[in-house]
């Protein structure tokens, strides 16, 4: 029987702080407050592998090209991939930051700090 988390409370909030790094607790708090889906407690637990084996700053690459590209920070792409099987190839098929010119390096870096502030401002204000 699978269990399915319905709740968007995350018990890990941070009061006072004011400039976070991202952090496995950062992420986990975007992954319940703003994914879209209903996810089971296996997929909150492989999303927490995810963290672990790519990283914080990986994981969070996926969240700012989602909100460069379709205006909100989702993390519902994350969990489709970890649903198909194909959470690799989501890695994969990220841009190469370093790769990308002056205009485009300043307008992914606005993306950026646009969706940490946010993520961070409802990770210490619930």
């Amino acid at each position: 029987m699978q269990q399915f988390v319905t709740t968007t409370f995350c018990n890990c909030k941070k009061k006072g702080v004011t400039n976070m790094p991202i952090t496995k607790d950062l992420l986990i708090h975007w992954w319940h407050y703003y994914g879209h889906n209903v996810y089971s407690l296996a997929e909150l637990e492989e999303f927490e592998k995810v963290i672990d084996t790519y990283g914080a700053d990986k994981v969070f690459e996926v969240a700012v090209v989602n909100y460069f590209l379709f205006g909100n920070g989702s993390p519902d792409i994350m969990l489709i991939s970890i649903r198909k099987g194909i959470v690799n190839e989501l890695f994969e098929s990220l841009p190469d930051i370093s790769s990308l010119g002056e205009k485009e390096l300043t307008l992914y870096n606005k993306f950026h700090q646009d969706l940490l502030q946010q993520i961070q401002d409802s990770f210490q204000n619930p």
